[in-house]
């Protein structure tokens, strides 16, 4: 009788987790002994999650072995493998890494640790956080060819879009989030990112060019010392900026200094004269003597449409008689002047007064600053 030995069909020369996974596809009928130590169910499932592999059907093979590790898991290195593949075409890259370490600790096999290098420098950790309702999705610079890669940026929106959060890997590159940037890259401690409108008007910052000095003389030369947004019905509709001598956390300090200052107001949406006086109005309302004001037939005349970019500027610029004076400019056309101390105290107030937006006067006073220098 002659001697029979059994032969593993020979392995495609493939690198990386197609590599692992074809070894596993081509050795499954060598390590079908090993479900015997398993469960009956879990040994069904198993055989189940093999059917389903040879047919590409991975979502399935997903559903399989989410279900046995509701059983309590399974010894079976292949059934494992199994589960990592799954994971990846599912773009769920920390669920792949968890498969792949926990079938290297059932076998100690090269190739594993071999994908296991792979995806560490082909991927990078990071955590996203934003408002369900309000979160940008992540999207890369540069598209990826590979639907692995793809699928883990797709996984990575889908979680951002159900929860508001993400916590995982994302392929190393860069990418852009709503008015962020960011670079992801391979075995670095995790990057966290925030969506949040603080961190937009940050944004905005940069993607706007707001600039980081304003010089409203000759001889003088301010600083930026913050930027807040300015919101109607939930949505931000323009972005202002404090301009100072000296940084200034308190309100209270700046609104009376009569030191050099500006405010300056980056419309973000258009805005007819009439639209523009009713979203001063509203505001000024809430502060006591700013009716008067109102009543001026100069004011009035300085309001007139914005489009998106467009910028309002008031400059207080103090003199020794009269007390000092404020500017108003549009873009760089001048509209008129106030020459009234007690507008200068009311105006600012209406930025940095309490009943305004806590998110605007927490800006204006230095919480939200550009990440990187804005060039002049």
């Amino acid at each position: 009788m002659p001697h029979i030995v059994a032969v593993r069909p020979p392995m495609p020369r493939y690198k990386g987790p197609m590599k692992l996974f074809y070894s596993l596809f081509f050795g499954l009928m060598l390590t079908t002994a090993a479900h015997a130590a398993d469960d009956p169910e879990v040994r069904r499932l198993a055989q189940s999650m093999d059917k389903l592999a040879q047919k590409n059907a991975w979502d399935g093979v997903e559903r399989a072995y989410e279900q046995i590790e509701g059983l309590g898991g399974t010894s079976n290195r292949a059934t494992v493998s199994l589960g990592a593949e799954a994971a990846r075409n599912r773009g769920d890259v920390s669920a792949h890494l968890a498969r792949l370490k926990t079938a290297q600790d059932l076998s100690g096999e090269p190739d594993t640790a071999s994908a296991i290098a792979s995806v560490r420098g082909e991927f990078g950790s990071l955590a996203i956080v934003c408002r369900a309702s309000d979160c940008p999705a992540v999207v890369p610079v540069v598209e990826p060819f590979r639907p692995d890669l793809k699928n883990a940026i797709a996984f990575a929106n889908a979680g951002l879009t159900d929860k508001g959060k993400f916590e995982g890997y994302l392929p190393v590159g860069s990418y852009a989030f709503g008015h962020q940037n960011f670079e992801v890259f391979a075995n670095v401690e995790a990057l966290r990112i925030e969506h949040s409108r603080v961190a937009r008007v940050r944004g905005l910052l940069d993607e706007i060019g707001l600039p980081r000095t304003a010089e409203i003389s000759k001889k003088v030369r301010l600083d930026l010392n913050g930027a807040g947004a300015w919101n109607r019905d939930g949505k931000m509709i323009a972005v202002t900026a404090l301009y100072l001598g000296a940084p200034d956390a308190m309100a209270d300090h700046v609104i009376a200094d009569t030191s050099p200052k500006r405010l300056l107001v980056h419309w973000l949406v258009p805005q007819s004269a009439g639209e523009l006086f009713d979203e001063f109005q509203a505001r000024f309302g809430a502060v006591q003597g700013m009716d008067d004001v109102l009543e001026d037939e100069v004011f009035l005349i300085m309001l007139e449409a914005v489009a998106p970019g467009d910028r309002l500027i008031f400059d207080w610029v103090p003199g020794k008689k009269e007390g000092g004076l404020v500017r108003f400019w549009v873009n760089d056309h001048e509209r008129g002047t106030i020459k009234e101390a007690q507008f200068m105290t009311l105006l600012w107030t209406v930025f940095l007064g309490p009943h305004t937006d806590e998110e605007m006067r927490k800006g204006l006073l230095g919480a939200v600053m550009p990440t990187e220098p804005v060039p002049e």
